[in-house]
């Protein structure tokens, strides 16, 4: 019967540490995504419907995505315009986006892989509060 009792235990101390693993590589691949992620613009503006503009470039940029916080959480619309460079053309793309804080978007490119792009977002409360406006190219 002692036997089985170890084993038991032994066996539930290898799933805890199983776990354990799991959780430090979650955490660890988590870490590293976010840390992976740089903020390139960022504006806050606070008060009855503000409005919080912001600007960034990047070169050679993966992706860009625009971020929307806000103090309450609530309604905001915004715009967007991207402008990239690839060898000697460019392009641009621009739109608009809304939904409820906190939001995260990805914004597209006019063109594959630019040389370098320069953007800017904009975002407004749709009541009173603090909007933080987050330009992100990892």
């Amino acid at each position: 019967m002692r036997t089985v009792r170890w084993q038991r235990f032994r066996l539930s101390r290898a799933w805890r540490a199983l776990l354990v693993c799991a959780v430090a590589l979650a955490v660890g691949v988590g870490g590293v995504a976010v840390a992976a992620a740089r903020t390139v613009g960022s504006q806050s503006s606070s008060g009855d419907f503000a409005i919080a503009i912001a600007n960034g470039t990047a070169s050679h940029p993966s992706r860009i995505r625009v971020q929307v916080v806000a103090s309450p959480n609530q309604q905001v619309s915004g715009n967007w315009e991207v402008i990239c460079e690839r060898g000697f053309g460019a392009g641009s793309k621009s739109g608009s986006f809304d939904g409820r804080t906190p939001l995260t978007r990805t914004l597209p490119f006019p063109m594959s892989r630019p040389d370098s792009c320069t953007f800017s977002a904009e975002a407004s409360l749709a009541n009173s509060g603090h909007i933080t406006v987050r330009l992100l190219s990892p």
